[in-house]
């Protein structure tokens, strides 16, 4: 068991080092470079900043809701697995 964790670890540092260095090696139907930008992208958003979950307000500091969610709310809303 000890082989396969430390062979599962080189192969995890090496997708890591190769995002890093925005390699234009192919990866799950991509590359490590347009991966690396897609999440820089994803992450400039501050879309995943907002919480997943609703906030819960008290019937003192609610805030009205919005008939139409922003794209934050899109996405986070399609994050959440049930």
């Amino acid at each position: 068991m000890h082989c396969s964790f430390v062979l599962k670890l080189t192969a995890a540092a090496e997708h890591l080092q190769l995002y890093l260095d925005r390699a234009d090696r192919p990866v799950a139907s991509t590359t490590y470079s347009a991966l690396h930008d897609l999440i820089e992208n994803i992450d400039a958003s501050q879309c995943l900043d907002a919480a997943v979950l609703p906030p819960v307000h008290s019937e003192t500091n609610q805030q009205p809701v919005s008939s139409e969610p922003d794209e934050c709310q899109f996405i986070s809303s399609r994050a959440v697995v049930t």
